[in-house]
């Protein structure tokens, strides 16, 4: 994290007060946006899957498992214990897949959001040091 810090504070010291605070002001406004965004897609994502949506799409999957198991198209009661249980197992992998591909993108998105964070940090710092530099 520090190595960061330290490149972050190379590559910002080059640049002057008036385009360090045009960044430090895009930066504040990109973390803000991408805050809400986080939030909206987790409130909508986490709102259909534990809604009606989420049990249309087990129902969905659960019947194209069954259909897929079997060679002919049978009901649900018609499966045998071993076809059943095989339905059941991939349903829980791919519902398991796709509670993976949500956590991994937050934790993206989250990451994307602490880095923007981190330059806002040091781009504050070198707007201080220099406008304490030129008042003196």
């Amino acid at each position: 994290m520090s190595d960061e810090v330290e490149f972050y504070e190379r590559k910002y010291e080059k640049y002057g007060i008036v385009k360090l605070r045009n960044l430090l002001t895009g930066y504040k406004s990109k973390v803000q946006q991408s805050q809400l965004l986080l939030t909206g897609i987790m409130l909508v994502v986490f709102t259909a899957l534990l809604g009606g949506l989420g049990q249309s799409i087990l129902r969905w999957i659960r019947q194209l498992l069954i259909i897929n198991t079997s060679a002919t198209l049978k009901k649900a009661q018609a499966l045998s214990k071993s076809d059943l249980q095989t339905v059941l197992f991939i349903e829980f992998f791919i519902i398991l897949i796709i509670i993976l591909i949500l956590i991994l993108g937050i934790v993206f998105f989250v990451d994307k959001i602490k880095t923007m964070q981190m330059k806002i940090l040091v781009l504050e710092s070198i707007f201080e040091k220099k406008t304490k530099s030129e008042k003196s």
